[in-house]
């Protein structure tokens, strides 16, 4: 035994150090685990914030519809265009958050809806971005038909 190890004080001091170290350890693993409770929390506003933009879409188009005006001079498509564009760039930053916590093996509570939501608002944007020249796909070119078929005979409730 060396006459180090036998100095109170320098067995204290390597306990101390000890001890310092597994805190350090617990404050990282707290620090990461309160970063991904606020991640969650951010995917939560995503989702309501999501929410809120379809539920006003279907009012102003509801209200449109019975003739209705919404706001005179506004171009209601190119509001809602913008709005949903820049829901879609605040998801991108959380998409990014994302991929942090999976990979330190956190799970987001929130994950499965903002990811349906995610997704849905990319068909969004992508049906905005399509140029006037480019066709609907012949599925929704269908779908479309049909809607307007039922719309005329009065079979639709949304706007009865």
């Amino acid at each position: 035994m060396h006459q180090l190890s036998r100095s109170l004080t320098y067995r204290t001091a390597e306990k101390h150090v000890r001890n310092y170290g597994t805190e350090s350890d617990v404050i990282v693993t707290h620090h990461e685990a309160m970063e991904c409770c606020d991640c969650d929390t951010f995917l939560q506003l995503g989702i309501d914030a999501f929410d809120w933009l379809i539920r006003a879409d279907q009012e102003i188009r509801e209200a449109l519809a019975n003739g209705r005006e919404v706001a005179s001079g506004v171009d209601v498509d190119k509001a809602f265009e913008v709005l949903c564009k820049g829901w879609l760039h605040s998801a991108d930053v959380a998409k990014q958050q994302i991929s942090i916590h999976q990979y330190r093996g956190y799970d987001l509570g929130n994950l499965g809806e903002f990811e349906s939501r995610y997704a849905e608002m990319q068909a969004i944007v992508g049906f905005f971005d399509r140029s006037e020249n480019q066709n609907l796909p012949d599925a929704l070119i269908v779908l479309q038909d049909q809607a307007i078929a039922e719309h005329n005979n009065g079979e639709t409730a949304e706007f009865v």
